[in-house]
């Protein structure tokens, strides 16, 4: 069955199909496709009291002023609305008539390209244990989605909220300044929508929301991680590290994350990790650190590239990880079984730089020289290209 909502809280598919192709003004405008990723609490229903709604709904404020503050040529509701994948409202849950079943089937086989987009859409994990019995990372479902949305997704479109939410609001700036009415208030009045138009007015007078909006996202994102060769996850999907709420799904997901990862070992030719962008409450200043990984994390990124996965990569990029002598005998004796891997980045020093006109990089973290030395005399030894990185993106 579907869920009862009102018309007006379902996108049209030539909408929905709108948002996931439109090209994006910079790569400091939101995307209008924000993807759910959070643990279903019964079997019945994914939140019974809310629980994951209020995480949601505290991130959708800052999300829907982000897209208004961006769009300001907008002149039809449709150019200012945002689509929410949200598997238990998106999709029909059962009991399903043959026709729901059919439109089941049709939409599992299309979230692929939702959470997997690189920079059309948004995933937002709900990570943490709601309710004390049901944590983020034995889903495996949720397994799955955190690895399409990280394979091609930068650090700050894949962003996840605890189980604590802010209080008192996201925001960070709150000088304001005189500004013309923007043109999406009058489509939103004219379709119902004035005290929510009242609202984004107030908000859309701040000096800085689309820091706001990124800084938040720098403030949320997850540390990026490697890609998981398609092996790997039937192994992780099989075991007793994960669950399922129908435990039937696991071969069927199994199989999902083969298509996916097949269809994108076919277009990257390049894989790269940079510095994670750190809090901060200034729109002068951005700081940059480096994504510590585990053994088992650049276990998992040799297997990815030189056990067969993404066949096409020419260029690995680890100028954001802070690599250890562990992961540089790990990656030494995988990355050279990377059939096509042409040239490998390795991480270095940075120095503090000038990053834009008015925002200055800093940075003070070591290398091990020793780790990169080795791993640099291995992969020359194999003829590949080694080259170093020294700008945090």
């Amino acid at each position: 069955m579907l869920q009862k909502l009102p018309a007006e809280a379902l996108v049209p598919p030539c909408d929905a199909a709108a948002m996931m192709l439109e090209t994006r003004g910079s790569r400091e405008d939101p995307p209008r496709v924000l993807a759910l990723s959070y643990r279903w609490l019964t079997k019945e229903h994914p939140d019974p009291d809310g629980v994951q709604l209020g995480k949601v709904l505290g991130f959708l404020d800052e999300m829907v002023l982000a897209v208004f503050r961006s769009r300001e040529e907008a002149a039809t509701r449709a150019e200012l609305d945002i689509g929410i994948l949200w598997d238990y409202m998106s999709l029909p849950q059962h009991p399903r008539s043959a026709t729901e079943q059919d439109l089941f089937l049709r939409g599992l086989k299309a979230i692929n390209r939702v959470y997997g987009s690189r920079d059309r859409s948004l995933t937002l994990q709900c990570i943490g244990d709601p309710d004390g019995s049901h944590p983020y990372h034995q889903s495996g479902w949720c397994r799955f989605e955190e690895a399409v949305s990280g394979i091609g997704k930068t650090g700050s479109g894949l962003v996840a909220v605890g189980d604590e939410v802010p209080q008192g609001g996201l925001c960070f700036n709150n000088a304001v300044h005189a500004v013309d009415a923007h043109p999406g208030e009058a489509v939103l009045k004219a379709t119902g929508l004035g005290e929510f138009a009242g609202r984004l007015r107030i908000r859309y007078m701040k000096l800085s929301p689309l820091h706001d909006w990124n800084q938040l996202c720098a403030d949320m994102s997850t540390s990026r991680l490697p890609p998981i060769h398609p092996d790997e996850m039937a192994r992780l999907l099989c075991s007793d590290e994960v669950a399922f709420t129908n435990q039937s799904d696991a071969q069927m997901v199994i199989q999902k994350y083969r298509d996916f990862f097949r269809k994108m070992a076919d277009t990257i030719v390049r894989l790269e990790y940079g510095h994670r962008l750190l809090p901060s409450r200034s729109d002068k200043t951005a700081t940059y650190a480096k994504v510590t990984w585990s053994p088992d994390q650049f276990r998992l990124l040799g297997q990815a590239l030189g056990g067969g996965g993404l066949r096409n990569c020419k260029f690995l990029s680890l100028s954001g990880v802070n690599l250890d002598e562990a992961g540089a005998r790990i990656l030494a004796d995988s990355l050279v079984k990377a059939v096509s891997l042409e040239e490998v980045m390795l991480p270095t020093h940075i120095r503090d730089t000038s990053l834009f006109a008015l925002t200055t990089v800093v940075t003070s973290q070591p290398i091990d020289p020793d780790a990169i030395e080795f791993l640099s005399q291995k992969l020359t030894d194999s003829s590949l290209k080694v080259s170093y990185g020294d700008r945090p993106v």
